[in-house]
């Protein structure tokens, strides 16, 4: 029997389905982003993560209120480099929309197989639930290209708060400030300091460092 807390993500995925219509429809192909992450846990070695993220970005306009939202399904994998083990493997779907053109939110609801791996903290959890994950992120382009106008390097300032749908109650907040650089075309290099807020539980500070494809 299917659990209430993944209902969010099913009708989300359901309308994607059938959402090309004579009522709504998508604007422009999709957009392949393939990301390889590495997180570095400033306080300990023990947390250090290799992460995998894979999406699809689609613009969607809905006719009769001329307004355009983005859908943006994804699979997350999260590797812990000193233990070996895969702790967290995450699939979903955000909606999201540029407010304006430095400003974007998006609702993001998906489905986690974890393993949390805190072994240095004698807390190892295991399970899997839905979650709710609500995300502002405000951007600025630092340089442009003179005859295009393309963004070469934009900085950015995110903040992520997660809510966990099984225990109804927000566990995880984040913050990160960084930068992106496009080296060339469709391959972009990404650099930034990532706060983690873990309600009642510990904090952690993290660098990153990542390379995304997009295609």
């Amino acid at each position: 029997m299917i659990k209430r807390s993944l209902i969010p993500l099913f009708v989300i995925v359901f309308i994607c389905s059938f959402a090309d219509n004579v009522f709504a429809k998508f604007t422009d192909k999709p957009r392949f982003r393939l990301e390889q992450l590495y997180r570095c846990d400033l306080k300990t070695n023990k947390s250090n993560l290799y992460i995998n993220r894979f999406n699809a970005t689609l613009n969607y306009k809905i006719e009769r209120w001329n307004q355009e939202f983005k859908i943006i399904p994804y699979i997350e994998n999260q590797l812990n480099i000193e233990h070996e083990v895969w702790i967290r493997n995450e699939f979903g779907v955000e909606l999201g929309r540029d407010i304006t053109s430095w400003m974007y939110f998006g609702q993001n609801f998906h489905y986690a197989d974890l393993k949390e791996d805190d072994r240095d903290r004698e807390d190892f959890r295991r399970g899997n639930r839905a979650e709710w994950r609500s995300r502002l992120k405000f951007h600025l382009p630092l340089i442009k290209e003179k005859d295009t106008g393309e963004v070469k390097l934009r900085g950015y300032v995110l903040n992520e708060y997660t809510y966990n749908l099984e225990d109804g109650k927000g566990y995880k907040n984040e913050v990160v400030i960084g930068a992106v650089v496009s080296i060339i075309k469709d391959i972009e290099l990404n650099v930034d300091w990532r706060h983690i807020d873990r309600v009642n539980y510990y904090d952690s500070d993290n660098a990153e460092f990542s390379c995304t494809l997009l295609f």
